[in-house]
């Protein structure tokens, strides 16, 4: 079934408070709760993270010093007939307000009908 614009912004703004929530409070197992199995969590140029277990362990090590921040939207937009959503954006980390950070994700679309991210790059400062 096809997606709109729109309501591809409004499932991603959603998904996007829930995960600012799990961040907030230091809860790892709920950050990788936003992943595909099969996810792939890139920090361009330095690691890859594969499947759940290892993106709950790279933001269990994110978590010890966690920063804060807000995130500006790019670009929302449902691809495959609604299969799966490309969004993506910037950290703006608020010791660093001038070094905004550049992120994407690709969120595929699951058998019980819940976006999960199977593709996460982003690029700290």
């Amino acid at each position: 079934m096809p997606l709109s614009q729109q309501e591809a912004e409004k499932i991603i703004t959603k998904i996007q408070d829930n995960f600012y929530e799990k961040w907030t409070a230091g809860d790892a197992k709920g950050l990788a709760a936003f992943y595909h199995p099969d996810a792939v969590l890139i920090e361009k140029g330095k690691s890859v993270a594969y499947g759940l277990e290892e993106i709950e362990k790279k933001y269990a090590k994110s978590l010890k010093a966690p920063m804060d921040f807000k995130l500006n939207f790019e670009l929302t937009t449902p691809a495959a007939d609604a299969e799966y959503i490309i969004h993506r954006g910037t950290f703006v980390f608020a010791a660093l307000p001038d070094k905004p950070a550049p992120y994407a994700q690709i969120y595929k679309l699951t058998n019980g009908g819940q976006y999960l991210i199977i593709h996460d790059i982003f690029e700290l400062p």
